[in-house]
């Protein structure tokens, strides 16, 4: 659920990205922001956020990533992603905390 709100958070503020400037990994410095922002609405760990963003980018590209969101969106989170998204977040838990 926590995942869903996240990507429906940065999905919001995609609409034109064409015309913004864009990170090393091609995703808009904007839906980057909203993706670490919504992240920390609902993460327990606010700090895991920018960690999370940072894997997603890597494993995703913007491409797949609006996709993704597109799926969620539409009620259907694809199974690897969550696995990515759940992972993800124990990884960057645990680099946190040292």
């Amino acid at each position: 659920m926590k995942v869903k709100l996240i990507l429906l958070t940065a999905f919001l503020s995609i609409g034109c990205t064409s015309l913004l400037p864009k990170n090393e990994h091609g995703y808009p410095y904007r839906v980057v922001e909203n993706i670490i922002s919504g992240c920390e609405k609902t993460a327990a760990i606010k700090e895991v956020c920018p960690c999370m963003a940072e894997k997603l980018q890597k494993k995703y590209s913007f491409d797949e990533f609006v996709k993704i969101e597109k799926s969620i969106t539409n009620g259907k989170t694809p199974r690897d992603f969550q696995k990515f998204a759940t992972r993800s977040a124990r990884q960057c838990a645990v680099n946190v905390k040292r």
